[in-house]
């Protein structure tokens, strides 16, 4: 498990109010408000693996106190009730401090182990937002038209702050507990970095006749990021010293124009309603993540110079002078860039759906949805391009349990590695060619709409999947998410991609019961996730350093199947006209399943062990005003 030491807690407390007012003639004003805390004593998060690190004691995990808030001022009114307009203003304010519950040297090991103090970190992300739209509606051109015209604005920044990286500022990296690298930071840093986008866009639910309707749409979108104007102060720790570096606004780092085409069709085919075909097509733009924000800042998030490390006198700790060679390092220097012809990756959707009444109050659909994301772009070392991979090692799968030599070995396999190491990477962040992503998943579904006191739905879905990624769950199978060199490519598919398919099923209802009980149970059933064992090939087998490596194809193997049964009862009771409250009891995982939800990819002693389970049977009780 990532935790043996005890459970882990979160404590959870969310406030909300919304207030409502009619203005002048048909016109209304919402306010809404709400905040969140979360306060998480023993957050798990590692360095070289944050979602997959294993802590053996309580220190090394840190005291995380997260808060969010979100606001909005709304004003709509109808105009000779063909118009509708609509604007509305607000912000999402999101932050997190984590703290060290520890003050010992921090060590993490590629086997997933970590030890020691954390780090004393934060995160600051605000949103701000202006939308507004205009409806009309009207009977006077080849059918009916439900018009919307409309924009949008935005503006977020993400504000970064390392106040201590580790004890003495000092990451030791370990192989099966063997000395191997050593991060050493500079902090404090705080870095900022922004998108400012400008969204508008048409579109037009058409009636063409009685069993045809179409739905029309264009959206423009115009994306900036920018980098306000920050700097990098003065520090020391131990021996090593810096100075303050200053970083100037940047404007316009780089935009983007983009418009996106959306076309829908609905078509009875019999004149009855009973029977309805659906499709629909769209194109949507994916705006540049926070990565894109600080891989593309001088002035990074963490300030860090990565070495190898040999541990001359044996301590088990970094000692100056046990730096030997530095192997890449971040802050301070342009070492990425964009490419001025980058551009704006998208995801393509079409679906096509029939549905189908059977019987009164009962129905059947069944669908195919097509996603397909074009376009990809990633950081890429252009001192290390795909060509420059020309050396070839065979090495030999150690098996399950990590060691070469034994009765488990696997075959050989060929790795490419450099003629030649090179000392320090240059990051330009550029588009991958040949790298599209493509899921298929097809779904059935049955209703029985409320009546007689009961409603049950049901359904059943398959998802085949041929896409890029270089981790799941945490856990790395390759060095790159698309294929920057040769090694990317080993035991996956065409080009490169990981193929393999999953499935859920789901029954859920509601039952009107005596003495006004509601009984509303929940079952469902969903497969494994597929996976593939890894393994770590050395530093002093390639001149590259080390290399995760897949034994295996995604979905050789699969984790344990999950089924829960969720339950809820409630009972309500009339306080007047427009008033009741309502008492309910859920309990979740009522069977008390615990299948795991996830195990160590990796060969060696840990190959399979569990690193998240279902959580057990868990009762809720609570009472709820409606007004």
């Amino acid at each position: 498990m990532s935790f043996p030491v005890k459970p882990v807690r979160a404590e959870v407390t969310n406030l909300g109010g919304k207030s409502e007012a009619r203005a002048a003639g048909s016109s209304r004003v919402v306010v809404f408000g709400q905040t969140t805390w979360n306060i998480q004593p023993n957050r798990l998060d590692g360095f070289l693996r944050p979602t997959a690190s294993v802590n053996r004691f309580e220190d090394s995990t840190s005291n995380q106190i997260a808060q969010g808030a979100v606001w909005k001022v709304e004003w709509n009114a109808i105009v000779r009730q063909s118009f509708y307009f609509e604007v509305l203003g607000g912000q999402f304010i999101a932050g997190r401090h984590e703290r060290p519950n520890g003050t010992s040297p921090r060590f993490e090991d590629t086997n997933l182990d970590v030890f020691g103090g954390n780090r004393d970190w934060e995160i600051t992300h605000r949103d701000n937002q202006i939308l507004a739209s205009a409806t009309y509606v009207t009977d006077d051109w080849a059918g009916s038209h439900h018009l919307k015209v409309g924009g949008e604005f935005r503006r977020l920044t993400i504000t970064e702050r390392w106040n201590r990286g580790y004890r003495d500022d000092v990451l030791h990296v370990t192989q099966n507990s063997a000395p191997r690298e050593v991060y050493l930071f500079q902090t404090p840093s705080t870095s900022v970095g922004g998108i400012q986008w400008y969204g508008g866009y048409l579109q037009d639910s058409w009636r063409v006749a009685s069993r045809t309707t179409l739905n029309l749409g264009l959206r423009f979108d115009r994306y900036r990021v920018f980098l306000p104007a920050q700097e990098h102060p003065a520090g020391q720790s131990g021996d090593r010293s810096w100075t303050t570096q200053a970083f100037p606004i940047v404007s316009n780092l780089i935009d983007w124009n983009v418009v996106a085409p959306r076309v829908g069709l609905s078509q009875d085919l019999t004149g009855a309603g009973r029977t309805v075909l659906k499709g629909t097509y769209g194109r949507y733009w994916l705006p540049a993540g926070t990565e894109l924000l600080f891989n593309a800042n001088p002035n990074s998030r963490a300030w860090w110079e990565r070495y190898s490390w040999i541990d001359a006198d044996r301590d088990r700790q970094w000692d100056l002078g046990e730096d030997v060679q530095l192997l890449e390092r971040r802050g301070g220097e342009r070492i990425e860039s964009l490419d001025p012809n980058l551009k704006l990756a998208f995801v393509h959707e079409a679906t096509a759906r029939i549905e189908r009444e059977i019987a009164p109050n009962m129905s059947v659909e069944t669908g195919v949805v097509w996603r397909g994301e074009r376009q990809p772009f990633l950081r890429q070392d252009e001192t290390r391009p795909f060509s420059a991979f020309t050396r070839t090692v065979t090495v030999t799968d150690p098996g399950i349990d990590g060691n070469v030599g034994t009765p488990d070995d696997g075959p050989d396999i060929l790795v490419y590695d450099l003629q030649q190491a090179v000392p320090l990477p240059y990051y330009m962040v550029r588009n991958v060619p040949n790298a599209r992503s493509d899921n298929v998943t097809w779904e059935v579904t049955a209703r029985r709409r409320f009546s007689r006191r009961w409603s049950l739905v049901s359904g059943f879905s398959h998802t085949w999947t041929r896409e890029h990624a270089s981790a799941y769950f945490g856990q790395a199978v390759r060095a790159n998410v698309y294929p920057l060199t040769p090694n990317d490519l080993i035991n996956t598919g065409v080009d490169g991609r990981h193929e393999f398919r999953v499935w859920s099923a789901r029954v859920y209802g509601t039952y009107e019961g005596p003495w006004g009980l509601r009984i509303t149970p929940f079952l469902r059933h969903q497969s494994g996730q597929p996976y593939g064992r890894t393994w770590q090939v050395g530093t002093s087998t390639l001149n590259l350093g080390a290399l995760r490596v897949l034994a295996e194809p995604i979905g050789t193997r699969r984790m344990d199947h999950v089924t829960l049964f969720d339950l809820r009862v409630e009972k309500a009771f009339s306080l007047g006209p427009l008033r009741r409250v309502a008492a309910f009891a859920d309990v979740f995982n009522l069977l008390n399943a615990n299948p795991e939800q996830n195990v160590n990819w990796l060969s060696g002693l840990r190959f399979q062990q569990p690193l998240a389970i279902v959580p057990p049977r868990i009762a809720r009780l609570g009472v709820k005003l409606e007004w």
